[in-house]
């Protein structure tokens, strides 16, 4: 790519991030969407190019009109003077075609603006499901990961004092590395969703921080990596 050794700089997140603190109101995301939809303003704009050609066809009945000053001299010799117009009166073309044209693209216009904001909407709620389903999968994982550890820990405890064998204690190690990755599937899951909905209503929706620290999975990803190195040694 044309870049040196001295050009790369990789930067990493020790921990995954918090779930954000806030709830979105359905209504008001819709409500969003369609103030902030850019194809929902697009097809408005279009509909007021037709209304715009619409009255340029109502006032295409008279095409030009002139002015001026004309002055004339009666029989008698009297000067008769004053303005004088002129103007173009059709009589086979009034624009009927174009005042006809531009009322049904109005009109379809019009019908095509309702089907797109009910299809807004929809994607709104859809996306809304799967962010509510996702963050509630998540939340599950990071409650059993403190869960897991304690039975690893209580294992231990009894596989040192030869209480139980090594397969017992292999299978909870596996169960707590096992609820991290899918804590870390969710997570990701959560966040794809997130960014869909933000998609769908047309803004970047606002992150405020959680105040649950979540210290169960800080050495999540390591515990994986550790145990797959184990495993199977490094690819």
């Amino acid at each position: 790519m044309g870049l040196t050794n001295s050009d790369l700089q990789w930067l990493s997140q020790e921990n995954l991030p918090d779930l954000p603190s806030e709830e979105f109101s359905l209504s008001d995301l819709e409500e969003k969407a369609i103030a902030n939809r850019i194809d929902l303003a697009m097809k408005q704009q279009e509909i007021k190019g037709f209304e715009q050609s619409l009255t340029m066809a109502r006032l295409g009945m008279i095409p030009s009109v002139e002015g001026g000053f004309n002055w004339e001299k009666e029989s008698n010799g009297k000067k008769l003077k004053g303005p004088a117009f002129e103007a173009e009166v059709p009589v086979f073309d009034r624009k009927q075609a174009d005042r006809l044209r531009a009322q049904s693209q109005i009109e379809a216009g019009k019908k095509q603006l309702e089907a797109l904001e009910a299809q807004i909407r929809l994607e709104v709620r859809l996306a809304y499901q799967r962010l509510t389903s996702d963050r509630a999968m998540t939340e599950t994982y990071r409650e059993a990961i403190p869960i897991r550890q304690e039975i690893l820990k209580q294992t231990l405890y009894h596989y040192n004092y030869m209480l139980k064998g090594v397969y017992d204690l292999l299978p909870a190690k596996q169960e707590e590395i096992n609820t991290q990755r899918d804590y870390i599937t969710a997570s990701r899951d959560y966040w794809i969703a997130r960014s869909q909905l933000e998609h769908a209503v047309g803004i970047s929706l606002p992150i405020k921080k959680s105040e649950v620290k979540m210290k169960a999975v800080e050495e999540s990803v390591e515990s994986i990596m550790d145990h797959e190195y184990h495993q199977g040694g490094v690819k």
